[in-house]
């Protein structure tokens, strides 16, 4: 998808969208992800990353930081991207990867 793409289906991206998005995503079959979440009840056996695009319609940073707190996961919001983040910023997207690879010891 081209960053102008991107930027047209955000700007006609509603509720609706996000309804009709979700609705056909859990009707699949089979649905591979019908379970997910449910063991994630410890933290995760090598340290994650979660990136929150805080501008996103279909985002729930609350559950988004939730998450990452139960696997142990270090959390980064990104402020005012949305779903299409690394079109939007790939500076700043790869800023911030860049920085949690290099916490990771060798």
């Amino acid at each position: 998808m081209s960053a102008e793409l991107a930027t047209e289906v955000d700007t006609i991206h509603d509720e609706e969208m996000s309804t009709a998005i979700l609705t056909l995503y859990r009707s699949a079959w089979p649905n591979f992800y019908t379970d997910w979440g449910k063991g994630f009840d410890r933290p995760a056996q090598v340290p994650g990353l979660v990136l929150i695009p805080t501008g996103d319609p279909m985002a729930q940073p609350a559950m988004d930081l939730d998450m990452a707190t139960r696997i142990g996961a270090q959390a980064v919001e990104l402020d005012n991207l949305t779903h299409y983040w690394m079109l939007q910023d790939p500076d700043r997207g790869a800023e911030v990867l860049n920085r949690f690879w290099d916490s990771r010891p060798a």
